[in-house]
């Protein structure tokens, strides 16, 4: 007897065929198909290549197949391990998409797709940072992590830092900004802790005409707002997980630093001689 996912999958694989590796390919309808849980794009973007890969395909059809496993929580559906821009491109035509299912497990289907996109894809800045996040955040290992996304734990590091430092809800407001590269990433993150830049940021990402901009161009607006902003001496101190921990207010002769939590104050004053002597060590 066919349980009832086998008769979904017998209603919408038209074909079966062997692909050159020896794997089978089906044919399934692609608003079957869900994305992957960790994808690696921000947004889809209108380019020209995914215009040319339409065509392609209207041309010549589907030459590569993509790669699936079933939904671990959705019977009847799919989630894509890679493959989203020949899916997306299927499902505009409203063509079938050649497919080969693999049971995968989580952490195999997110090697699967890091090996297949990071040769192929040049993610962004803010992409490769995004997806550390969106990794850690579900609990993957910094190793995992850092394999899936192509790159050594200090660059890690600092693609965390920038994202904390300025707000996830900011960079995703921001967009992938596929020309801006680290050093103005870190001017944003640098500037928008100055004196009520992030509220007023936040503004500005919320605006409906900012949202029709292209991506750079958002970029570029929210660098030219934090650039242009009042000096101001007063730096929030921010902890990797984004927790506000205080601000420090600078001056020619010294500073002030202003602590939000009573238990942490005390902590640094028991250890504020162990702080100045490591201070004076790093000066010498």
């Amino acid at each position: 007897m066919v349980g009832a996912i086998g008769l979904l999958e017998e209603a919408f694989t038209s074909t079966v065929a062997a692909a050159p590796n020896g794997e089978v390919t089906v044919e399934l309808d692609p608003s079957l198909i869900d994305p992957s849980f960790a994808p690696d794009r921000m947004e889809p973007e209108r380019d020209k290549e995914f215009e040319n890969l339409k065509e392609s395909i209207v041309r010549n059809g589907q030459n590569v197949a993509v790669c699936v496993r079933r939904h671990p929580e959705l019977p009847g559906r799919y989630q894509l391990a890679y493959g989203h821009r020949r899916t997306r491109a299927a499902r505009e035509l409203g063509k079938t998409v050649k497919a080969v299912i693999r049971n995968y497990t989580d952490e195999e289907m997110l090697k699967a797709q890091g090996n297949e996109n990071i040769p192929r894809l040049s993610l962004s800045f803010a992409e490769k940072a995004m997806h550390v996040v969106n990794l850690r955040q579900r609990g993957f290992s910094n190793a995992v992590t850092n394999e899936a996304v192509g790159i050594h734990k200090t660059d890690a590091s600092v693609l965390v830092n920038v994202i904390t430092r300025i707000g996830e809800d900011i960079v995703r407001a921001i967009g992938p900004a596929p020309e801006a590269g680290r050093r103005r990433w870190e001017t944003i993150a640098d500037r928008i802790q100055l004196e009520d830049a992030k509220a007023r940021i936040k503004i500005l990402v919320a605006d409906p005409k900012f949202n029709e901009m292209e991506s750079d161009d958002r970029f570029k607006k929210v660098l030219e707002a934090v650039q242009t902003a009042p000096v101001s001496n007063r730096i929030s101190i921010v902890s990797k997980s984004g927790d506000v921990i205080g601000d420090i207010e600078l001056s020619k002769k010294g500073g002030k630093i202003h602590v939000m939590d009573r238990g942490f104050a005390e902590f640094i004053h028991e250890r504020s001689e162990i702080l100045w002597n490591e201070y004076k060590k790093q000066q010498s």
